[in-house]
């Protein structure tokens, strides 16, 4: 749960920006640095979150929600990114089994 409040206040400082600065457009959740010691949030938590996040704070229109994830494989799973909130999805785990092929 704390991880998950990080990753929506993460990017709600960053839209929103420094003074005198301007805040991204863009928002890339990923769990490329999953590994042993760090386990990855499931992609369609971590969307939702951040969208409902970014709803609430009135800054959903300002950035777009890009998903690097490794557990979409099926068009399933990238429909439900979607309805989540995710502009974007980039499933490289699936990519690497293409590519392997």
């Amino acid at each position: 749960l704390q991880a998950l409040e990080r990753i929506c206040d993460e990017a709600a400082e960053s839209i929103q920006g420094d003074i005198g600065q301007a805040g991204v457009e863009a928002v890339c959740l990923s769990d490329r640095l999953a590994g042993p010691d760090r386990m990855a949030l499931p992609s369609l938590v971590a969307v939702g979150a951040v969208h409902q996040h970014l709803l609430k704070t009135k800054q959903r229109p300002k950035a777009a929600i890009f998903a690097e994830v490794g557990d979409a494989k099926e068009v399933h799973d990238f429909a439900t990114l979607f309805g989540y909130g995710c502009d974007g999805v980039c499933p490289y785990v699936a990519y690497e089994a293409i590519c392997k092929m």
